[in-house]
């Protein structure tokens, strides 16, 4: 019964994740009052729940629970070297549980059946409503990370109907192009080829799932190929290879090769700790731009050592959903999700921020889990 009903902690990771998607997701006063919390209380919920799956002596033990404290302890001094805003500890702490949690937490089925329920009101509301103050790119965000969210529920609902697959696998598609119908609308084009990316993946899994090499190939492109693709844009900028004052005049990347050569500029100058998160002193040029890359973002905040951590756990979680040997035994949808949501990051910082990393976790922890059956 337990193991249908799930434990404490992986409902209080739930709640807290459907929690701030009711309160930040809808109206932009509740974003605005809300967002702000997400990630510390994330990262402190999973704190508790790795005191009550795994236990404080059993991870002061583990390999990866001293990597990452040390990851963590790292974080924090060049915090208070660089004199970086406090709250970035919670970022890449959360990132680091996230990343040790994952194949330590599992979610039923009745769990994410009920989340998908949750989620879809929500969803649906983005139809609706034309909400206008959100940046361009967060509604097709949220429609993208709901999305995920809702088909792990209807992926559940093929396992334990099998005779309705069609329909849910019809709804999936009807959602999903719904989805990128409000991303086309507000212009969110992260979100939208994020959508697409997952279609295609999803669609081709039964081929690709008992490939190895693909699967590595997708690792490599979303962890370094993500990463390393913001270095001949930068120089391009830097050499003035400029059309209408972007690399590509035709307005692929928004401007984003300029905050990606500024970031880089700054984080040469302190390899070793990072710049912490106080842009304003740490970039003379600064003027409210995001770092538009999950990983780089890492890297720039907390340093090259901390990074390397992160990263080498990451790799770990990743070259495990590589040994699965067929489609039917993979949990190919969430891993789907799970690319499809690196590859956004590539141009946003987006699955370590709050909220998105609550659903990169759980569509990470479901791909890990072997028991989920497409």
């Amino acid at each position: 019964m337990k193991e249908k009903r799930g434990d404490l902690w992986s409902w209080l990771i739930l709640g807290t994740l459907v929690f701030f998607i009711y309160l930040c997701w809808f109206f932009r006063t509740g974003y605005l009052a809300g967002i702000a919390f997400a990630t510390p209380i994330f990262c402190v919920i999973l704190a508790i729940s790795l005191v009550g799956t795994v236990g404080i002596r059993n991870f002061f033990r583990d390999r990866e629970g001293q990597l990452v404290t040390v990851g963590c302890l790292l974080a924090l001094l060049n915090i208070f070297l660089v004199k970086s805003g406090k709250g970035a500890i919670f970022t890449i702490g959360g990132f680091f549980l996230m990343l040790y949690l994952s194949d330590k937490i599992r979610f039923t089925g009745m769990q994410k059946i009920l989340l998908a329920a949750l989620c879809v009101p929500y969803y649906a509301g983005w139809w609706f409503v034309k909400e206008t103050e959100y940046n361009i790119n967060t509604p097709g965000m949220i429609e993208l990370g709901l999305f995920l969210l809702i088909c792990l529920g209807l992926e559940e609902g093929k396992r334990f109907y099998p005779k309705a697959r069609l329909w849910l696998l019809t709804a999936e598609v009807f959602l999903g192009i719904l989805g990128m119908g409000v991303a086309r609308y507000y212009h969110a084009r992260s979100g939208f080829y994020g959508f697409l990316l997952f279609f295609a993946l999803y669609f081709l899994g039964p081929l690709l799932a008992s490939r190895k090499w693909v699967k590595r190939l997708l690792t490599l492109g979303v962890t370094a190929g993500a990463m390393l693709i913001t270095i001949p844009f930068s120089w391009l900028y830097a050499h003035n290879f400029v059309v209408g004052g972007q690399v590509i005049p035709l307005n692929i990347l928004s401007g984003r090769e300029i905050a990606w050569i500024e970031f880089w500029n700054a984080w040469l100058k302190k390899p070793l700790t990072g710049i912490g998160s106080d842009f304003i002193n740490a970039i003379p040029n600064w003027s409210g731009l995001e770092a538009h890359n999950t990983l780089l973002s890492l890297l720039w905040v907390h340093g090259i050592l901390v990074f390397a951590l992160v990263l080498y756990l990451l790799l770990r979680r990743m070259s495990g959903l590589e040994k699965w040997e067929n489609g039917e035994k993979a949990a190919w949808m969430p891993y789907a999700g799970v690319i499809a949501m690196m590859v956004v990051g590539a141009a946003e910082t987006f699955y370590c921020a709050g909220i998105y990393n609550g659903i990169f976790f759980v569509l990470l922890t479901c791909a890990i889990q072997e028991d989920f059956i497409r």
